[in-house]
């Protein structure tokens, strides 16, 4: 092979050159993107089961691609999402604070048909492993935006306040049984009991945890849930235990985060 036949190779899927596979283009990649829905409008009503507008691209890319640079052609080549890089768990290579920008999976056709999850390098290699075993060497990439910071918080304060207002108005004539009654007593103790009094928070009632005091905000599913124990005899009022349980239960992406 000449030196320019070298030189055009080293132009070749994103400098990786010539790929054993799909005429040399690499593994086929069909993605499905499912992106948050974008701030309501304040002059009109969100439907109730509103849904965000999948986008599906279609791209190849070498079988040697480490994880990092086959999301920066994922995410920031196809989607134009680059501002999902700073909050990307597999993207930045640890855990961070705040809950990870977006979930990632994938299907073989005819091969892999239950969805798996990527969340580290060897689930990259698995699935570059399982790809390239057998034609038609591709794969179907799921990707799906996840809510971070205070925005996780909101969505679910305005799923619970779209709940109860359903359920107040269904239950518009009924009398709260006794049991109700001591619950809303019990929560309206604990949101006194954990009112926080920083500043900085912005949220309240919350619950500081560990060493680093990390503000976690209680809503109204912890108070509802802690209540009911309390009524039901299983735990005492200030049940720690019970509480730290309830919170390590709770999605990363309900939970909001604030360090002093």
């Amino acid at each position: 092979m000449s030196n320019s036949d070298n030189d055009h190779d080293e132009d070749v899927n994103d400098g990786w050159g010539r790929s054993l596979y799909n005429n040399n283009k690499g593994i086929k990649m069909t993605i499905v993107f499912t992106p948050l829905l974008p701030p309501p409008d304040p002059r009109k009503k969100r439907r109730a089961n509103a849904k965000a507008t999948v986008v599906t691209k279609i791209d190849h890319f070498h079988e040697d691609v480490p994880l990092r640079d086959f999301l920066s052609k994922t995410i920031g080549t196809n989607l134009k999402r680059d501002d999902l890089f700073e909050n990307l768990w597999l993207f930045q290579g640890q855990e961070l604070d705040d809950a990870d920008s977006f979930s990632l999976s994938y299907t073989i056709p005819r091969r892999v048909t239950d969805v798996v999850d990527i969340d580290n390098d060897k689930d990259y290699v698995q699935m570059v492993t399982e790809a390239t075993n057998k034609p038609p060497f591709e794969v179907k990439l799921f990707i799906v935006e996840n809510q971070i910071g205070n925005g996780a918080d909101e969505l679910e304060e305005e799923a619970e306040h779209e709940e109860a207002a359903a359920s107040r108005k269904k239950q518009k004539t009924s009398i709260p049984s006794r049991e109700e009654t001591a619950q809303a007593k019990i929560i309206q103790d604990l949101e006194h009991r954990h009112r926080c009094e920083d500043r900085q928070c912005g949220k309240t009632p919350c619950y500081v945890a560990g060493p680093n005091a990390k503000h976690i905000h209680l809503t109204h599913m912890h108070l509802h849930t802690w209540a009911a124990a309390i009524v039901d005899g299983k735990i005492e009022v200030v049940d720690q235990l019970f509480l730290l349980v309830l919170l390590q239960s709770t999605p990363r992406a309900s939970v909001s985060l604030h360090h002093p």
